[in-house]
């Protein structure tokens, strides 16, 4: 479990910066509508401080669900819930994650993105599990991550985005 958790966690960490460059990349040829990020210096300083904050909003809500489910565990009887809880926190959590990739690209940022995957939840938590899953299959894992990053931005063209 823990090796699963920091794989995870540290994976993202390295693709981050890539990761929203493919997202861009598979929105543009999904949808065929360019990303008009304005580009420059200024308008990349003024995402930093945003970004930075729903990346701690992010991190303290994970954490928070994730203590809660733990001393759920402790407690007899209540213990044998714990791996469906397990279950569903990992595919929120990761649901969340990658619909951050081209959310983000649109200026969205936590807040936004969870009330948007709550109003969608049933996608939402079988994006989740399915990612779930294949990362716990051998060599599979690997790929996760772009693969991730792709489906939640098709996720985010053909269900999510408000034209």
């Amino acid at each position: 479990m823990i090796l699963f958790f920091t794989f995870t966690i540290l994976a993202n960490l390295i693709g981050a910066p890539f990761n929203g460059l493919l997202s861009e990349k598979v929105e543009n040829y999904l949808s065929g509508e360019v990303l008009q990020n304005g580009g420059g210096v200024r308008d990349f300083l003024s995402t930093i401080l945003p970004s930075l904050m729903s990346e701690v909003k992010k991190l303290l809500y994970f954490l928070s669900l994730g203590i809660a489910i733990f001393l759920l565990a402790l407690i007899p009887g209540l213990n044998v819930l714990s791996p469906i809880l397990w279950a569903l926190y990992t595919s929120w959590m990761l649901a969340t994650e990658y619909a951050a990739y081209p959310m983000e690209n649109h200026k969205m940022y936590f807040s936004r993105i969870r009330s948007e995957l709550k109003s969608h939840k049933s996608v939402a938590f079988g994006f989740g599990l399915a990612v779930m899953i294949m990362s716990t299959i051998p060599v599979v894992n690997f790929f996760v991550m772009p693969v991730a990053v792709s489906g939640a931005t098709a996720l985010w063209v053909e269900r999510l985005k408000k034209v």
